[in-house]
C-alpha cells in the first residue's frame, strides 16, 4: 500500500493530539496463503515501524481480524 504510512503516520498523530492508543488491525488472510500472510506481515512490520518513528511512547495496540455477525433477516 502506497499511502500506509502517510495514513498511520495521520492516525498516529491524532491519537498523540488526544491521548489516546493508535490500533493497527490486520486484514483476514486465509490461514493457508502463505505469500498473502507474509505480505500482511511486512505491512504491519512497517506499520508499526511508521508508528513508533512518529510518536514515541505512543501506545500501540495490534489487533486480528475482526469477523461481524451477519444481519439477520426479516421475515
Amino acid at each position: 500500500m502506497p499511502d500506509l504510512a502517510q495514513r498511520v503516520r495521520a492516525a498516529a498523530r491524532r491519537a498523540r493530539a488526544s491521548a489516546r492508543a493508535v490500533e493497527l488491525v490486520e486484514p483476514f488472510v486465509p490461514p493457508c496463503d502463505h505469500a498473502a500472510r507474509a505480505r500482511v506481515i511486512r505491512r504491519m512490520d512497517e506499520a508499526l515501524d511508521v508508528a513508533r518513528r512518529t510518536a514515541p511512547g505512543l501506545e500501540i495496540r495490534v489487533g486480528g481480524p475482526i469477523e461481524l455477525p451477519r444481519p439477520r433477516r426479516t421475515p
